[in-house]
């Protein structure tokens, strides 16, 4: 006889909405299309991420986005009570079919989200994997979860060991994503 269940772990997944957002879109919208972004193959999306030796390189650092992301980032570590900081950024864009395979970004940290060039009508988020072991779904557990009402502004904020992925864009609307990783100082 079960005498009850109870859950002892709980990974967090934070949503916050940029503030003031318009203004800081447009800067970020000048910036990534300005950029050179290369395709990775292997991914199947448009980036400037470049990872030399496992080590992305800080000197890539736009200090314009440094300035964005440290507020943002300033904030959620407010709410979060963990002093963290940013270690690197990056700008994604996905084109009609266009997806990012399942991978994480280490074992340590968090990793964030931006979504800048995002329409809720016709794209998905950032899917994340549940780090508990698959033989859970049979508890009706789910192991995917699509954080609920994206919009172009919002941030997403989730342990950086999480796996997570993107499905293919099945539009003709690009989405665009800022990213970055941080580290408690």
């Amino acid at each position: 006889m079960l005498d009850y269940v109870e859950p002892i772990f709980s990974v967090p997944l934070f949503h916050f909405k940029v503030e003031d957002w318009n203004n800081k879109k447009k800067t970020l919208l000048e910036i990534v299309n300005n950029k050179e972004l290369h395709y990775e193959r292997g991914n199947f999306v448009y980036t400037d991420y470049i990872e030399e030796d496992g080590v992305f390189p800080s000197s890539d650092v736009d200090p314009i986005v440094n300035e964005l992301i440290n507020e943002e980032v300033n904030r959620f570590s407010r709410y979060a009570q963990v002093d963290l900081l940013p270690m690197n950024y990056w700008f994604e864009k996905s084109l009609k079919n266009d997806h990012h395979l399942v991978h994480n970004h280490g074992g340590t940290g968090f990793s964030a989200v931006m979504f800048i060039e995002y329409d809720e009508r016709v794209h998905k988020p950032t899917g994340l994997l549940s780090p508990i072991s698959p033989w859970l779904k049979k508890l009706e557990i789910g192991n995917v979860v699509f954080p609920e009402n994206i919009k172009s502004g919002s941030i997403i904020y989730f342990p950086s060991f999480i796996n997570h992925f993107t499905i293919p864009n099945e539009s003709e609307k690009e989405r665009i994503i800022l990213s970055w990783n941080m580290v408690e100082k």
